[in-house]
């Protein structure tokens, strides 16, 4: 099973996922990457903060597969 690394980015800092996780493939990593995303969000509304970043998924050989951003996870009403 590939392993795959979920960077988070907001703003100027960048916190490196050091250790990964296995995942069956990209689209499984994608869909943590959105949950990890999601709370990430809910705790900047939480906390009235602006809502921006993003969750960057990486394979082992360090290439970015996919970007996650915050605010493209988050439902606003009609």
């Amino acid at each position: 099973m590939p392993r795959y690394y979920l960077h988070i980015r907001q703003g100027t800092t960048f916190c490196r996922d050091l250790e990964g996780e296995e995942f069956d493939d990209l689209e499984h990593a994608r869909r943590e990457a959105v949950c990890s995303a999601r709370d990430l969000a809910g705790a900047a509304v939480t906390n009235d903060k602006p809502v921006r970043g993003q969750v960057e998924i990486e394979d082992g050989s360090g290439k970015t597969l996919a970007i996650v951003r915050l605010r493209d996870v988050i439902a606003f009403g009609s």
